[in-house]
């Protein structure tokens, strides 16, 4: 991700409003005296001497943190307390983050804060004491937290709910009528991160880690044996069919996986170097997947978010840590030596990395294990016969071209085209019958005029045997048209066109679709592009994109790691790389 982005998003979120409901608690730190030898004058046992002692937020109040620290606009809670010493203590945190606790409900009886103490005896952690994790909601408190939740809905861009306790607020009753909510169009996305529950959710998008994606799917994993990308793949469509809503799979230091019904995208995470802590890892994940979906971010820049923010709190020893803007703009803009970044992952599950000098700039590289290729303008010079291809058949039909010629259209598809024409004049025989008439003519050119550019077919045939892509947004006929005539047909392992996806480039469909057929992550993927349009895509899909500049400048496409005169530069640069690697 960008800087620039990563601060546009990080600017949005202050006037973002996020909701959560969940199980609030509190973390306690009880420090103890190693040297007391004190004994109780009752029991005669020894006195267990509390030298200090420091309450944080644990549970959704971690959420609610989270929030707060990555700047978000307003946040409102939604829970359940006791009226006792430890809920006043909560409630006071919460609000001095600037939380609106209006939603809060204290139930007299039968009702604890739920707090987790730890006491340390020097560095050490003892036995834990648990508070509040056997509570019982009443039907009074059902009634008055849902109503609230309902009425303050409507103000929200995005409702988180945590479920972490095995007993709570989430009775059967609650998570029917949040379910109930859900389904009726509600004006704001739910994000779901449950630790118990996750099956009994509905019509919400879920933020599980691979272990429990994989019990959805009723198979057992050991913890600690990595699940593959196909398995993960499966999961999530699987997990994505009963629910109909989005899956963020998260894979620890791997990062994450993302689908939303059409795509899956796998999205590299940073690994940090070093003594880490991971508790509460998974509020901040989900605190800011929540927040980036609420301003309307894409699914795989949320999940960015996400893992940058992760990143920071792991580095955070014994507290549950939160990451602020600034945390957050010094891991995208600094990504030193301490850092690495997950780009791909072999056979076996295992993982290798990018690593950054403190410049910025790469000192290992990323392993390229694959090499996808914009058709028109990179391999082939086919760009002005398109032009020609449409100008003889708007010429047949007696319509006028565009006025700025076809140049515009450099990067778009032949449907959008022929949609514009179709739109602009009435004399227009329709969208289908005007890409037959241009596929006729351009076919007709590329048999005596199509060629591949100087040192393509050399290039290419020195690629070690790397896979390799087409990714266009051109008719499959007219792409293996270009193919054939140019001596490329049987060169590629995958060819990825107009038809094989929803949604087209700039979107990152097509080039997350081609690394998917070739069986590689993304991150390990070099983009050729010659156009605004590739390259954006190539980025969003988060491949190493290489731009040429022969119809666009430089400073036309923008953001491209790398620029080039011509294809067999770009070529030449792969080769290298490959050959560094040896």
């Amino acid at each position: 991700m960008k800087e620039t982005r990563l601060k546009e998003l990080l600017e949005e979120v202050k006037n973002a409003t996020v909701g959560v409901i969940g199980d609030f608690c509190l973390d306690a730190y009880w420090a103890l005296d190693p040297h007391c030898d004190e004994k109780s004058v009752e029991t005669e046992k020894t006195v267990n001497r509390v030298l200090a002692h420091r309450y944080s937020p644990g549970g959704a109040s971690n959420v609610v943190a989270n929030l707060a620290a990555l700047g978000v606009g307003a946040i409102k809670a939604y829970g359940v307390i006791g009226p006792d010493v430890f809920g006043q203590e909560l409630t006071r945190q919460l609000e001095s983050l600037g939380v609106d606790c209006a939603g809060m409900v204290v139930q007299q009886d039968e009702w604890y804060t739920s707090v987790f103490a730890k006491p340390y005896m020097g560095e050490n952690e003892q036995a834990r004491f648990d508070f509040g994790t056997v509570n019982e909601i009443n039907s009074a408190t059902e009634n008055e937290l849902i109503g609230l939740l309902e009425k303050g809905l409507s103000g929200l861009d995005a409702l988180i709910i945590n479920q972490q306790l095995p007993k709570g607020y989430h009775s059967d009753s609650v998570v029917h009528q949040l379910n109930r909510l859900a389904a009726e169009n509600p004006p704001c996305p739910i994000i779901v991160d449950s630790r118990h529950k996750s099956d009994a959710f509905k019509n919400v998008v879920l933020k599980i880690n691979a272990i429990e994606a994989a019990a959805l799917c009723g198979e057992e994993h050991d913890i600690n044996r990595a699940i593959t990308l196909d398995q993960l793949e499966r999961f999530a469509k699987e997990i994505y069919e009963r629910n109909n809503q989005p899956v963020i799979i998260t894979r620890g230091e791997r990062g994450m996986i993302v689908f939303d019904g059409k795509s899956l995208a796998s999205i590299p995470g940073i690994q940090v170097l070093g003594t880490t802590d991971p508790v509460g890892a998974g509020d901040t994940a989900v605190s800011a997947i929540g927040a980036m979906i609420g301003i309307g971010a894409s699914l795989v820049e949320a999940a960015t978010i996400a893992n940058m923010a992760t990143s920071v709190t792991v580095q955070k020893l014994e507290q549950t840590g939160t990451a602020s803007q600034d945390e957050m703009m010094n891991v995208g803009a600094t990504l030193d030596s301490e850092i690495e970044i997950v780009s791909s992952e072999n056979e076996l599950g295992k993982t290798q990395h990018e690593v950054f000098d403190d410049d910025k700039t790469q000192k290992n590289g990323r392993d390229i294990q694959a090499v996808l290729f914009d058709l028109d303008g990179v391999l082939v010079d086919s760009e002005p016969l398109h032009a020609r291809a449409w100008a003889s058949s708007l010429s047949e039909l007696g319509i006028p071209c565009p006025d700025n010629g076809f140049d515009d259209w450099i990067g778009s598809t032949d449907r959008a085209l022929a949609e514009n024409i179709d739109a602009m004049h009435e004399d227009s025989p329709g969208v289908e019958q005007l890409l037959v008439l241009k596929h006729r003519n351009y076919a007709r050119l590329t048999e005596t005029e199509l060629g591949p550019f100087p040192g393509v077919r050399d290039g290419i045939s020195k690629l070690d045997g790397l896979p390799l892509a087409v990714v266009t947004g051109s008719l499959r006929r007219d792409a293996m048209c270009a193919l054939n005539c140019a001596g490329l047909t049987f060169t590629f392992d995958a060819v990825v066109t107009y038809e094989d996806v929803e949604r087209h480039k700039p979107d990152p469909e097509p080039y997350l679709l081609a690394a998917r057929l070739l069986h590689v992550e993304p991150e390990s993927c070099v983009v050729v592009e010659d156009s605004k349009t590739g390259v954006a895509s190539g980025l969003s899909a988060g491949c190493t994109v290489l731009a040429l500049n022969t119809s666009l400048p430089a400073s036309d496409l923008a953001g491209a790691h790398h620029h080039f005169r011509c294809t067999a530069d770009a070529l030449d640069w792969i080769i290298r790389e490959i050959g560094n690697k040896r």
